[in-house]
């Protein structure tokens, strides 16, 4: 058996579309040939479910919040790990006092984004009149994952948080910049260690590949048996084995060719 690890925006979809049409009939000889597909991405599952119906992607497994929350193809959780409440808050806390910075995060029961003093429904991306945001994370019983980027997408603010955040929370949470979005996760949780363990999870021997195009997927890239990029990517120059498209990867895969 063989296991096609695969980021998503950036690498299967761009701008809400499809990169290239062709990668959806390769994932399906691909997985028709006893192998499976994982979807890993930074995305939580509000998102996921929000979205999905524009890509309709045939998945085995998914990978979601950087390798934190793990699901089927029912979307039903088969592993999770959570921010602690107390972590979650008081980082929260911090990025408010930020005026230039979007502020997301997701918990069990709602995802909601923040800017300007409105409130976003990452569900549907709607305004929410009702909602005070401090008080609606103030209330959460955990923290699937939190999220931040500059209104510029930029990153001469958000570096120097990143790193405040990390020094003072380094026990408790990962931080991965991709490209101008700031993820923040539960401790030990990667992309890298999200492919060991659906391993572990499903007990198989299997080759593993991965494929991405930002640093959030070098973990990923670098925990596979084989790692792919692109061209003309942030880490092109960190991974050495490029391609154009799912689309390749898997002909190449699949033809047992040299990699």
């Amino acid at each position: 058996m063989k296991i096609l690890f695969s980021d998503l925006d950036g690498t299967l979809v761009q701008n809400g579309k499809l990169k290239h049409k062709k990668d959806i009939e390769a994932i399906q000889r691909f997985r028709k040939d006893g192998n499976l597909f994982v979807i890993c991405t930074g995305r939580c599952i509000q998102e996921i479910q929000r979205d999905y119906h524009l890509y309709n992607i045939p998945f085995d497994y998914m990978i979601l919040n950087n390798g934190a929350h793990f699901i089927d193809q029912a979307f039903s959780t088969i592993d999770q790990k959570t921010i602690s409440p107390i972590i979650g808050k008081a980082i929260l806390d911090q990025l408010m006092q930020y005026k230039n910075i979007w502020i997301y995060y997701s918990d069990p029961h709602k995802s909601y984004g923040y800017f300007n003093h409105q409130v976003y429904n990452q569900s549907d991306g709607q305004i929410i009149k009702d909602v005070d945001f401090k008080q609606s994370y103030q209330t959460s019983p955990s923290f699937q994952i939190l999220c931040f980027v500059q209104d510029n997408h930029q990153t001469d603010e958000a570096l120097p948080l990143i790193t405040f955040l990390k020094e003072k929370y380094n026990s408790e949470v990962e931080i991965y910049l991709n490209t101008c979005f700031v993820d923040v996760v539960p401790k030990g949780c990667s992309k890298g260690n999200g492919v060991k363990k659906l391993q572990k999870l499903l007990n198989v021997d299997a080759t593993t590949y991965a494929i991405g195009d930002s640093y959030n997927d070098l973990p990923m890239l670098h925990s596979a048996n084989e790692g792919f990029t692109f061209d003309n990517v942030d880490i092109s120059d960190e991974v050495s084995q490029h391609v154009t498209s799912i689309e390749q990867l898997i002909n190449q895969i699949m033809e047992d060719k040299e990699l």
